[in-house]
């Protein structure tokens, strides 16, 4: 895959191309190469350096006497438009949203042959508290990190109260009740509890449920499923998204960056221009000070320091 993508950058560097045209080749075409792979195996970082390394040096070349965009940060090329970078895909943020998929399919226990592999290899983990075998294999391991790294947005939509833990799965909220104790009495044995003492006749018993939620109960009645004996667990993103493949609500979920509350309006504005694209990526290295003419004049006192 490296030697494919680094054959394709030295052909491209051949060309003549502006910085706008290598930016939506990089997008619609370089980038795109490693998707297969990233969807069905755990690619090492260090081989996404390397990809985006060979990125970074094409979209940098300029060609002749070698000189590119000067230092322009990677981070301002992966970032979403709204945020001022290119919009190319963040790697290692695609490596998880990818393999999210296949997270879900081990979990729902999809029909598929090296789901059935697994669970009889393997066993049904928690990732919660459970830890990653040393010996299980590269393509087990990957999937148990990326379920490390999204297991708070896990949940358990229809349980099946033999198959689900009261206190250790997240069937009530988008963590286990052990991580919320503030939601539970207190006063009585947590540890002693199973889904037998609180559902008779394959219903909930409301008055067992507050022995254990007290006053909290009315808050949490709609979050409550129907338990299911007959069917096995059914996971879901939380919380979920409708008419959205699992791997762009990840994606979307990685990129997002809800601190971000100074955001200026313009990048939006920009994106939303109706002109050729090699003038919205000229005004972005002139938003960015990436246009060699601004760096001259200032070297001679003419024009302003800043924007």
């Amino acid at each position: 895959m490296i030697d494919k993508i680094k054959t394709l950058c030295s052909r491209c560097k051949t060309y003549k191309l502006s910085s706008t045209a290598k930016s939506i080749l990089i997008r619609s075409s370089i980038l795109s190469i490693p998707t297969y792979v990233l969807s069905a195996y755990p690619i090492p970082d260090s081989v996404l350096q390397e990809i985006s390394k060979l990125v970074r040096d094409l979209f940098w070349f300029k060609g002749g006497n070698g000189k590119g965009i000067h230092a322009v940060n990677w981070s301002c090329i992966t970032d979403k438009k709204s945020e001022g970078g290119l919009g190319h895909r963040n790697l290692a943020h695609a490596k998880v949203s990818l393999m999210a998929k296949n997270v879900f399919k081990y979990l729902n226990l999809d029909n598929i042959y090296w789901v059935n592999i697994a669970r009889l290899k393997y066993g049904r983990l928690n990732f919660w508290t459970d830890s990653i075998s040393g010996n299980c294999s590269l393509i087990f391991r990957g999937i148990c990190r990326t379920t490390k790294i999204l297991n708070q947005n896990l949940w358990i939509k229809n349980f099946n109260p033999t198959q689900t833990s009261f206190l250790l799965n997240p069937w009530l909220f988008e963590i286990p009740l052990a991580f919320k104790p503030t939601f539970l009495i207190v006063d009585i044995d947590l540890n002693a509890i199973g889904f037998s003492e609180l559902i008779d006749n394959g219903l909930w018993s409301h008055s067992k449920l507050v022995l254990v939620f007290g006053n909290l109960l009315g808050s949490l009645i709609p979050s409550l499923c129907d338990p299911d004996y007959i069917s096995n667990n059914f996971w879901v993103w939380h919380p979920q998204s409708s008419n959205e493949k699992i791997s762009s609500v990840v994606s979307h979920h990685l990129n997002h960056n809800p601190g971000l509350s100074n955001e200026w309006l313009g990048w939006s504005k920009l994106c939303k221009l109706h002109v050729a694209a090699r003038v919205k990526h000229f005004i972005w290295l002139v938003l960015h000070g990436k246009i060699s003419t601004s760096d001259f004049l200032n070297s001679i006192n003419i024009g302003p320091e800043t924007l």
